[in-house]
């Protein structure tokens, strides 16, 4: 559900905007066709599991005027409010109950325990999972623009204050020169910060279940930086994120139907947030636990890239032809980790080759799409080819790296004005059914997945018709 209400107003050369845009998420679990084995029989088939909510209301004003057609003065505020829960699922979906249908304790006798509790497949939410947090931000910003007839750049400032993480001050500084008609060479340099979202500091799914041993109840899956497990481990609360950014390229027209891109850009992210390999640590089993997982400022990264794009226009027939063409590097790095002391640098327990493979290479580096717009009157006929490169999974710590051959998959439309506000379009992506390579045997989980989502993911051909009406 969203709502974006707001009004401009135009006064004496003024732009002013005023605005306010409300967005809630609500995202509930039903899981059927399982059972919660602790209750055997009496177990029901279908579990109401909980689920997620997340609400945020931003308030924006901003205030723009251009003086003489070369400065554009602009500046403004916001104020955003957020709100996230975690909701609990019905008691069998989570609850795990002995052998008289009696939720397990730690005084129960391990004899009447049958079995793990839960809906298995997905383990509902618990009370112990269930929260409801909050937090507001404020912030202001400030921009210079200016433009001449070969010359133009922007300089711009943001000061933000959360009420959960203090203040922070980030800018930004973007040059273009024309040295030649149609030819112009660009630059831009930025400081970025992220605060840590809710979801990532309050997400919460541990739950109890029997120990791969056979032997005692344990508790498992993601725990809080606030946890008393993450005391424990000195798993220091979340901090912000914070970046550098830089890119240069150049724009050529050399005709008049050719215009062609190129950039090349720079990030680096420090204190990045990720999510931690389940770890095994005698810290953690002493506290019953013998899964865990969080979110930390695991990691430092770096990613360099490169994307050229070009556009060709010509008149074929009585229609016209538009023809793009765009390629794309990027590589990611990890440059740095931080483990807490307990770790002993043991990099595999903290953030494991899965994790590293997440950010490395779980995603192409490469990707290029080569497309053909044809407009015939009321007829518009698209077809659209894109490159995925390599990519590399690592099945670890129960399967093996696997590489992944590149693909090329191709998306085809046709649309027609029906009217002069009705369009209808029918078409079809994916339409030679291209798949991923098959996940070998030890990364499938026995057979389970056969592919892995990667590239263009696991869903094949998808056909389509579609009416448009503009009013």
């Amino acid at each position: 559900m969203s709502n974006a209400t707001g009004v401009r107003y135009y006064y004496n050369n003024w732009n002013i905007d005023l605005s306010n845009t409300l967005g809630q998420n609500i995202f509930n679990y039903k899981v059927a066709q399982t059972n919660n084995a602790s209750l055997g029989v009496n177990s029901p088939t279908e579990f109401k599991a909980g689920g997620h909510e997340f609400l945020q209301n931003t308030i924006n004003l901003d205030i723009a005027k251009n003086f003489n057609h070369i400065f554009t003065l602009a500046f403004g505020g916001e104020f955003r409010y957020e709100q996230y829960q975690i909701k609990t699922g019905e008691e069998a979906s989570w609850a795990r109950y002995d052998k008289f249908g009696n939720i397990v304790t730690a005084i129960t006798d391990p004899s009447n325990i049958i079995a793990a509790g839960g809906s298995q497949g997905f383990i509902g939410f618990s009370p112990a999972n269930a929260l409801k947090k909050d937090r507001n931000n404020v912030a202001g910003y400030a921009d210079l623009a200016f433009k001449t007839n070969k010359f133009s750049g922007d300089i711009a400032g943001r000061y933000e204050h959360y009420s959960d993480f203090g203040n922070s001050l980030t800018g930004k500084l973007a040059l273009r020169y024309e040295y030649a008609n149609g030819f112009a060479i660009r630059g831009a340099f930025s400081t970025g910060f992220r605060a840590p979202s809710l979801q990532q500091q309050y997400f919460n799914n541990s739950f109890s279940d029997i120990s791969t041993s056979g032997s005692g109840i344990v508790s498992k899956g993601i725990f809080t930086n606030e946890s008393i497990l993450a005391k424990a481990l000195s798993i220091e609360k979340l901090k912000e994120e914070k970046s550098i950014n830089a890119s240069t390229g150049l724009t050529f027209r050399p005709s008049k139907n050719l215009y062609i891109t190129a950039d090349a850009y720079y990030i680096k992210v420090d204190d990045r947030i990720v999510l931690t390999s389940e770890f095994v640590n005698p810290i953690i089993q002493s506290y019953g636990v013998e899964g865990a997982r969080f979110f930390t400022n695991a990691i430092d990264t770096e990613t360099k890239g490169i994307d050229i794009v070009a556009t060709y226009k010509l008149n074929i027939g009585l229609g016209n032809l538009t023809i793009n063409l765009s390629g794309n590097y990027t590589q990611t790095e990890i440059v740095d980790f931080h483990f807490p002391e307990v770790f002993g640098g043991n990099r595999n327990e903290y953030f494991g080759p899965d994790q590293t493979n997440i950010i490395e290479s779980l995603s192409p580096k490469t990707k290029a799409t080569l497309g053909f717009v044809y407009n015939l009157s009321k007829w518009n006929f698209l077809v659209r080819n894109t490159y995925f490169g390599k990519v590399t999974r690592d099945g670890y710590p129960f399967g093996k790296v696997q590489h992944h051959d590149p693909k090329l998959v191709t998306d085809l439309s046709i649309s027609y004005d029906i009217f002069k506000n009705f369009t209808l379009t029918v078409g079809g992506n994916n339409i030679f059914d291209i798949f991923p390579d098959k996940q070998i045997y030890e990364n499938s989980y026995y057979h389970v997945f056969k592919y892995a989502p990667v590239q263009m993911g696991t869903t094949g051909a998808n056909w389509f018709a579609k009416l448009n009406m503009n009013f």
